[in-house]
């Protein structure tokens, strides 16, 4: 049995087929009839071969349950355990509250700095919250946080998924909160002195920054850092 995915999650997949004829439609569908995919592909020809990329994308509000793989004929390739990430309406406790809005993803409405005393031994550790917009967005959106010097100068960064991958933006749900850890790792620009902290997103697969008006495509946190 395939290991089990969650709400926002891709199932990608390769398959073979004789080029001889068109390759079929494929459809994800829960077992129960609560919800069915299209699947999305990408072919390639050679000797005699349809080399077939497809991509199947577990729904947002997808319950707990079971997945099929089916053909237009109904015959099932194969079966997939869907696990359902239980969703988070209350707002978690966070130290600075914010409100950056994130057009088509959600917005980011605070934050609590983790590491009391910020040192080169000792990088920053920010918990972020995000309360998630109306529609889950359609791009798999990867958050960074970076430490720049007084110069502008990128120092730190934390380059990851939500939660830690966990909670990919595929998978919110309308007006739940995402609690979202990062731990920075310093460059080799690192130095002591004055610093600050910007957040942002962009897709993975365009390095395509969310923008967050004409001229930004990143948050500013209010908060002064020093590094010791």
């Amino acid at each position: 049995e395939l290991p089990a995915r969650r709400n926002g999650d891709t199932i990608a997949m390769t398959l073979l087929w004789d080029a001889k004829t068109p390759p079929p439609a494929l459809t994800l569908r829960d077992t129960a009839g609560r919800w069915t995919m299209p699947v999305e592909t990408t072919l390639a020809r050679a000797n005699g071969i349809v080399l077939d990329w497809r991509e199947a994308h577990i729904p947002s509000d997808a319950p707990a349950g079971m997945a099929e793989l089916i053909l237009p004929d109904g015959m099932v390739l194969a079966r997939q355990p869907i696990e359902a990430v239980d969703a988070v309406y209350e707002p978690p406790v966070f130290e600075q509250p914010l409100s950056v809005n994130f057009p088509g993803v959600g917005t980011l409405i605070g934050f609590t700095l983790e590491t009391a005393q910020i040192t080169l031994d000792s990088p920053p550790q920010i918990t972020l919250i995000w309360r998630a917009g109306d529609v889950a967005p359609t791009v798999d959106y990867v958050v960074f946080v970076q430490l720049l010097d007084e110069q502008g100068q990128l120092i730190a960064q934390s380059d990851a998924r939500p939660a830690q991958a966990m909670r990919p933006t595929t998978g919110w749900r309308a007006g739940e909160y995402i609690v979202d850890s990062h731990r920075l790792v310093y460059n080799a620009n690192a130095h002591p002195g004055p610093a600050t902290l910007i957040v942002g997103m962009y897709d993975p697969t365009t390095n395509q920054r969310v923008q967050l008006s004409a001229n930004t495509d990143a948050a500013p946190l209010p908060i002064a850092l020093m590094i010791r």
